[in-house]
């Protein structure tokens, strides 16, 4: 008798419902390719908005990115986001229908509002003017994705600038050409620091800026293939300083432009062999 009522109360226990369990609550993976780049008193600090969750679940619960700033030692990624300040925040437009396919290409309509933000996996970027900051120190940044609940998630890995004075802009480039390729040319300057490397990037100066050169040239020329007859190209030089693997580019040159005019002779002709009698 006392072991069906003792089996009887167990079965009855494991009935009990308890408490609901409280929500899943997703975090936002890290935002990758977190770069910070210098140029004059502006860095730009880019990023790649995460779409993905820390668990590996997608779309990511994404709202914005934030980025921080910290000047200084900075222990930590962390420390950047807890003893830093807010740089600036780019908003994250709302995933799609979590029953689609992520990755599935879909039509553009020509009628709808722009969106406010970006696209989870695309570029953003924010800036920030050094003018302010007079400390010969070098400056962390950081950037963090936060949730529709207003929690972050884990921070990017740190990228660090030096502060202090730019270095001087450059004389504008001089520019050749011939029938191929378009050779832009500068004279190169000694670094007044000895520990310090001089390079220079090229940039298209036309009415949207964007450089060329994918990596700092010690010295020239750089080279565009870029030949069409009857158009105008224009370039500027950006000094770049390194120093204790830091990085910073001065303001851009002056420009130079140059319209390309197809004055080169003709290439000769084949000369066919004469005909036998």
């Amino acid at each position: 008798m006392w072991t069906a009522v003792l089996v009887s109360s167990l079965v009855i226990g494991c009935g009990k419902k308890g408490p609901p369990l409280p929500p899943l609550i997703s975090l936002p993976a890290a935002p990758a390719e977190t770069v910070a780049s210098r140029r004059g008193d502006i860095v730009e600090i880019q990023f790649v908005a995460p779409p993905v969750n820390t668990d590996g679940s997608r779309p990511a619960d994404l709202a914005r990115v934030d980025v921080y700033g910290l000047t200084g030692a900075a222990a930590s990624e962390d420390d950047v986001v807890d003893r830093g300040s807010r740089v600036g925040s780019v908003i994250v437009n709302p995933p799609p229908d979590p029953d689609e396919d992520p990755d599935a290409v879909r039509p553009v309509d020509p009628k709808a509002p722009p969106k406010p933000g970006i696209d989870q996996g695309a570029v953003g970027q924010v800036t920030e003017d050094l003018a302010s900051f007079p400390e010969s120190a070098p400056r962390s940044y950081v950037s963090v994705g936060v949730n529709s609940r207003g929690r972050r998630g884990p921070p990017s890995p740190r990228t660090t600038i030096p502060l202090g004075p730019a270095p001087p802009a450059p004389a504008p480039p001089q520019v050749t050409y011939t029938e191929t390729t378009i050779s832009v040319l500068w004279a190169p300057s000694a670094a007044a620091d000895p520990a310090s490397t001089v390079a220079y990037h090229v940039y298209d100066a036309g009415p949207t800026s964007r450089r060329l050169s994918d990596r700092a040239l010690a010295s020239p020329p750089y080279t565009d293939d870029r030949i069409e007859w009857g158009a105008e190209r224009c370039y500027a030089l950006r000094t770049v300083h390194t120093t204790d693997g830091l990085t910073m580019e001065s303001a851009a040159s002056s420009r130079t432009c140059v319209r390309l005019t197809d004055t080169f002779p003709p290439a000769p002709r084949a000369v066919s062999p004469p005909l036998p009698p």
